[in-house]
């Protein structure tokens, strides 16, 4: 970028016209690419709805916040279902120890809603499911857990919790909608002062063609000039007379 910059410096102020091409084509790509992304961004992102509100089991405090694959693009869920790429993303849970905070996994139901949608999806057992908390590292097994196939995926061992869970899955796509509609509004602010420049960077140039033909006129005009003086004192001179024979 710095090179670029340099680049659009230099032939802007100095009219130097193939630094200004340059600078332009990279420009024009540039901004084509983040404007790709941005839409991309924004289409997968553009989901009206990225959870349901479940009532408290127990009744007690707010209600809690339910996260489903379905809230989502197609394309996101189909990346975070392929056993490949969720066990590699399974593996970045655990080493960031998204669920390794004591505090976390005893914090009462009432609580839920100030964790972020990865927390409630893959450290908790769904909500739907309706898990009783024996000791607050244990939960215990309703008698009919078939509410979500969720429900039987829960362990209580820490290293797994629901981290096979489609829960956890949708937690990750909902924190991911998140950020990427905050990088799209990044996005699209940088797009517009990008061109900006873009339109001063095509004045310059223009300006450098001006500026370029301005210099070349005087030397068209004064070979024409002098031409055109040689041709009239041509005219204008006497004629030699013709010798005479003796």
């Amino acid at each position: 970028m710095f090179l670029l910059a340099m680049a659009g410096f230099i032939g802007s102020c100095w009219a130097v016209r193939w630094l200004l091409w340059i600078y332009l084509f990279v420009m024009f790509v540039l901004i084509l690419t983040l404007l790709a992304f941005t839409t991309f961004a924004l289409a997968v992102t553009s989901n009206e709805s990225n959870h349901e509100t479940l009532n408290n089991p127990k009744d007690v405090g707010p209600s809690i916040h339910q996260y489903q694959l379905s809230y989502y693009s197609g394309w996101l869920t189909q990346m975070v279902q392929k056993e490949k790429n969720w066990k590699k993303i399974e593996s970045c849970l655990k080493d960031a120890g998204v669920c390794a905070s004591p505090d976390l996994r005893f914090l009462p139901d009432f609580l839920y809603r100030q964790l972020n949608p990865l927390q409630v999806g893959c450290c908790k057992p769904p909500a739907v499911c309706q898990y009783t908390n024996v000791n607050g590292s244990v939960w215990e097994e309703p008698l009919n857990a078939t509410a979500s196939p969720d429900c039987e995926l829960w362990s209580n061992d820490p290293a797994d919790l629901c981290l096979a869970c489609s829960t956890c899955k949708a937690g990750l796509l909902a924190n991911l909608r998140r950020d990427w509609s905050k990088v799209a509004l990044v996005n699209v602010s940088l797009l517009a002062f990008l061109l900006v420049i873009y339109a001063l960077a095509c004045c310059a140039s223009h300006d450098a063609s001006i500026k370029r033909r301005s210099a070349r006129l005087p030397h068209y005009h004064r070979y024409h000039h002098d031409h055109q003086y040689e041709r009239e004192n041509l005219k204008s001179s006497p004629s030699p007379l013709p010798e005479l024979p003796i």
